[in-house]
């Protein structure tokens, strides 16, 4: 007996079954991995406490990675080139958001001190190296220097300039002296700083600074300052008391 054989392709349930799980994979990698649908399109940065990313070099870093499949995004890449090119993140972590969203949290190295200059409303945060961290409108709790000269700066800029490198250090060592004050005056080479019964205390990074602090010091210690007493100029051999009068 001779069967007869059709010469067309059958497609029987059993072999539908295994193309279609492979067809489904194919769909779900192209969804995944080439479509628009998990391309990055919104990245959120905030710094510090809940602020705005500042750092033009983070934001350029980022806006890098626009357009870029969420999936395929190397996160420790990402954080491995923002740390090696801004020496002011202290931590950093990325998280992604499907199906489009990056959102990067920087805290920055610890605050150490602060400036202010006539030029600008806001005021610059530095570390301990004098790189500038970000700008703040308010008080950022670290001693505060008023300079009274404007300065071309740049936020993660340090502050190389040896003379107002000089009168930063002073202004740490004075408010670190006498911790009743946070902000240090500094008009050329002098450094205003305000006491207590609202006296103001001169100092100059000309001649030394420790002598200058020991010679308050032992004035404030001893309570030979008169009440009427409203300056005490420490730029001299000798302390020079003067009164409202005089001024």
């Amino acid at each position: 007996m001779i069967l007869n054989h059709s010469k067309y392709f059958v497609a029987t349930l059993d072999l539908l079954k295994p193309i279609g799980i492979i067809l489904f994979s194919l769909s779900l990698l192209y969804c995944l991995y080439f479509s628009n649908v998990f391309k990055i399109t919104t990245v959120h940065c905030v710094q510090d406490v809940g602020e705005e990313c500042q750092n033009d070099f983070v934001k350029a870093e980022l806006n890098t990675v626009l357009s870029q499949n969420i999936f395929l995004l190397d996160e420790n890449l990402l954080s491995t080139q923002l740390y090696a090119g801004d020496p002011t993140i202290r931590l950093l972590t990325i998280q992604k958001s499907l199906p489009s969203t990056i959102s990067v949290d920087v805290q920055s190295v610890i605050p150490t001190l602060a400036l202010s200059t006539p030029g600008s409303d806001r005021i610059l945060v530095l570390d301990s190296q004098y790189r500038i961290i970000k700008s703040a409108m308010n008080d950022p709790n670290v001693p505060l220097m008023l300079y009274d000269q404007d300065l071309a700066l740049r936020l993660g800029q340090k502050i190389d300039d040896p003379h107002v490198s000089k009168l930063l250090s002073a202004v740490l060592t004075l408010t670190q002296a006498f911790p009743i004050s946070r902000q240090v005056r500094v008009k050329g080479d002098t450094l205003s700083l305000n006491l207590e019964n609202n006296r103001t205390a001169l100092f100059t990074i000309t001649s030394g600074l420790d002598a200058q602090i020991a010679a308050l010091q032992s004035l404030r210690n001893n309570a030979t300052i008169p009440e009427e007493t409203a300056e005490i100029d420490l730029r001299y051999t000798q302390p020079v008391l003067r009164d409202k009068s005089s001024l």
